[in-house]
């Protein structure tokens, strides 16, 4: 019996680990991309591109975190940190929640601004899907 339950626990520590971090690679790769990336440059968007499924998705998120960095009252457009602060998996989906780190008025000040992402899983990767931006019409 205590064979059994140690192989058990042996497994569970061993497979575990490896399946959790498969999971977020693409999201930590996608972190490390965003450092020193200016959000508004076309470069930005063609580095970028490998992790979207679309097109669409791919510019909905360069406007929705564009927003959010004005909103946040970043003095410029370029992130100068990204960290991944919770990962939440419901089937082939995935919730992540990431810490974009910024600029200030002040070369010395720092802003921060949580953005909630979600990740679709297509052949063995992971896709960010960005909510689509509400159109106006005026």
């Amino acid at each position: 019996m205590f064979k059994k339950v140690l192989l058990f626990i042996l497994f569970s520590i061993s497979v575990y680990p490896v399946y959790a971090q498969t999971d977020q690679k693409d999201i930590k790769s996608f972190c490390s991309t965003l450092v020193d990336k200016d959000m508004s440059s076309m470069h930005t968007r063609r580095v970028l591109k490998q992790f979207f499924y679309t097109d669409d998705d791919l510019s909905n998120f360069i406007v929705y975190i564009n927003v959010q960095i004005k909103h946040t009252g970043f003095s410029s457009s370029v992130i100068y940190g990204c960290s991944v602060q919770e990962v939440t998996e419901t089937g082939s989906t995935l919730k992540a929640v990431l810490d974009i780190t910024g600029r200030g008025a002040f070369f010395f000040l720092r802003k921060h601004v949580l953005v909630t992402t979600h990740w679709i899983s297509n052949d063995n990767r992971w896709y960010l899907q960005a909510s689509p931006v509400i159109e106006i019409n005026e």
